[in-house]
């Protein structure tokens, strides 16, 4: 049985040691609320709390060598205390104090990680010497999610502090460390302490010890929070892999969890799911191709039961996977049909992700193509209400008026009948003018279609998906842009401009005549004859709608073409653009077929329509006529 020899001791005594954090151990995953929390429990301590000791619980170890310990349990609390330390060091060196004693993290198989850390210590450390201030935020953090989540951590101290947020109740992140590390906390009238473990593995060999030490941590740990699925599934390789293989395959899981941090390869393919790790992913597609749910056993022992027989076999077929997605991304071709059929299909995506695997890895590139055309064709855009050539018969494309998109034209594809086919029409559609643009001219790869944004992964923030915009406005709705409500002169306004639109002279004479006549001081009495306008302007037709994010959409949906056009275009060249609480974003991505929307490019025989600055009849036939004729060119056999 191991030997532990329990002691409290003050975090100061912790200065000087090193502590070696070995690879089977969870990565550091607190997150800003905790980091809060544990700063406000210490500040209340010292800033006159009961009792003089603060436990911070245990910190499990086993000596290594001179000073340094292989830490067993607690290296979530080692890294918290140490950026806590680093952060009243930094706020010292700033205010020209003494520096605080420190200790030493180093992370087995995480170069970049140790580096980081590494850095961090010593330019914080020879600012307090030199009385010179170093800026945290700017010294570079790797791509790895344990940097990562610490170079978030320090983000929010610095922004707290900096700020004057309330996010510490009103209280400076500097002044809580000063009361935690400073006065009575250095006179020994208060101690902050941890319980420090230390155990003697049994065993003469490296190996047993190692093996005592895994059994220790995951005993300690079966009462706690659990452990990630990721992180028990890399400790079952480790455990079961040849050890001749546990360095390529520590390097393989880090380059992996780095290029899935990649977001425009993640949101290509995922959508918002339930996983708790990014590399989680590809086990699920894995586990797609055998039998069992991983939801219903558990990912991580369904993962345990795979490396019985052969743990390296199944890390290579990991590996395989991860290098197959990786290929599509970076092909053209692939990662714009797969983007598509991906944020189309209703299947779960590592389902959907294995049954295209396993097509890609029997095909031929040229067969896989082939076969993405009829997964969009038969599966992924089913919905879609396209002819076929035959009720019963499979849809083949034969020519351009096959997909005609019937009702295109009028009401029967509309926002309001089946708002849910709009989104994948006009997706194909954007995604179709690229791919044939790029058949044509290879050099136009340079521009791709961004499923990031398409998800509603904003470059400037998460919340900004993307909406169906109408480009002539259908009914006003919310308030006017100073959030005031709309006014009757707004409403009427909105009525006669729209009346413009209509072609129809009867219609057009007959609504003119109503409009006049009713009282827009009461809207809500008014909704019959607002229905029949914008079905008279035909609003809510395909042929009136466009894809926009949320932020430009909300803040323009109410605006006629020409005022939409002017701002729209600004966004997309780079001009700042107002967001609806005020904040400014420099750019937008607008996609291509909204693009040419509001550039009129869809009108290709000139004529006074160019110059007109509403989206007229022309404008409209012109539009579907490009969608049509595109969508053919991409699927057809």
């Amino acid at each position: 049985m191991d030997a532990v020899r329990p002691n409290m001791i003050s975090i100061k005594e912790l200065a000087g040691k090193t502590f070696w954090i070995p690879v089977y151990q969870r990565g550091f995953r607190w997150k800003r609320q905790q980091i809060r929390e544990l700063v406000m429990d210490l500040y209340d301590f010292a800033d006159g709390g009961t009792g003089t000791i603060y436990c911070l619980q245990n910190i499990t170890v086993r000596k290594i060598g001179d000073n340094t310990y292989e830490v067993i349990d607690g290296q979530q609390r080692l890294t918290a205390i140490w950026i806590l330390s680093m952060m009243h060091m930094f706020d010292k060196a700033r205010r020209y104090k003494a520096k605080v004693p420190v200790y030493s993290l180093v992370y087995e198989e995480k170069d970049g990680l140790t580096d980081y850390v590494k850095n961090i210590t010593d330019q914080v450390t020879h600012g307090a010497d030199e009385k010179k201030e170093t800026d945290i935020l700017k010294i570079s953090a790797p791509s790895d999610i344990d940097s990562r989540m610490i170079h978030d951590v320090f983000t929010y101290l610095m922004e707290s502090a900096e700020f004057e947020k309330d996010t510490m109740q009103d209280v400076n992140p500097f002044s809580c460390l000063e009361k935690i590390f400073g006065g009575d906390y250095q006179d020994n009238k208060k101690q902050i302490c941890v319980v420090w473990n230390e155990i003697d593995a049994p065993g003469d060999q490296e190996e047993d010890k190692t093996s005592a030490v895994i059994g220790k941590f995951s005993s300690i740990n079966a009462n706690k929070i659990p452990l990630t699925e990721s992180e028990l599934i890399k400790a079952y390789f480790i455990n079961r892999l040849p050890k001749e293989k546990v360095a390529e395959f520590t390097l393989q899981w880090e380059e992996m969890e780095k290029g899935l941090n990649n977001d425009d390869l993640w949101w290509f393919l995922a959508s918002d799911s339930d996983l708790e790790t990014r590399i989680d992913f590809l086990f699920r597609i894995h586990l797609a191709g055998s039998a069992g749910s991983p939801e219903q056993h558990g990912l991580s022992n369904r993962m345990n039961e795979e490396l019985c027989a052969d743990p390296y076999g199944v890390w290579m077929k990991i590996v395989q996977i991860y290098n197959t997605l990786l290929d599509w991304y970076h092909d053209y071709y692939f990662y714009h049909m797969i983007g598509v059929i991906a944020a189309v299909d209703e299947a779960e995506t590592s389902k959907l992700i294995r049954t295209l695997y396993d097509s890609y890895s029997k095909s031929t590139k040229k067969e896989f193509r082939r076969t993405l055309k009829e997964w969009i064709r038969k599966e992924a855009c089913y919905k879609i209400p396209f002819h076929k050539t035959d009720k019963n018969s499979d849809w083949v494309i034969s020519a351009a008026e096959n997909i005609c998109l019937e009702g295109a034209d009028n009401d029967e594809i509309s926002y309001v009948k089946n708002k849910a086919v709009i989104k994948p029409i006009l997706l194909l559609f954007n995604v179709a003018l690229l791919l044939n643009a790029y058949s044509k001219n290879p050099e136009n790869a340079e521009e791709r279609f961004s499923f990031k944004l398409y998800k509603g992964k904003s470059t400037f923030r998460d919340d900004n998906p993307i909406e169906i915009e109408h480009i002539n406005p259908h009914h006003l709705e919310g308030k006017r842009e100073d959030k005031t409500d709309y006014t009757a002169g707004d409403r009427k306004n909105w009525a006669l401009k729209t009346l413009d639109i209509i072609t129809d002279p009867d219609k057009h004479e007959t609504l003119k005549e109503r409009i006049d006549a009713a009282d827009w001081n009461h809207p809500d009495k008014l909704g019959k004859l607002i229905d029949e306008i914008e079905a008279a302007a035909n609003v809510n037709a395909l042929n009136n709608l466009t894809l926009l994010d949320k932020n430009l959409n909300g803040r323009y949906k109410d605006y006629f073409f020409d005022v939409k056009r002017k701002h729209i275009l600004a966004a997309r060249f780079g001009h700042p653009v107002p967001g609806k609480n005020g904040e400014f974003y420099e750019k937008s991505v607008i996609f291509p077929g909204t693009m040419w929307v509001f550039l009129r490019q869809y009108i290709t025989d000139g004529g006074a329509s160019n110059t007109d600055e509403r989206w007229n009849d022309a404008d409209r036939t012109a539009y579907i006529r490009q969608m049509r004729e595109s969508i053919y060119e991409l699927l057809k056999d």
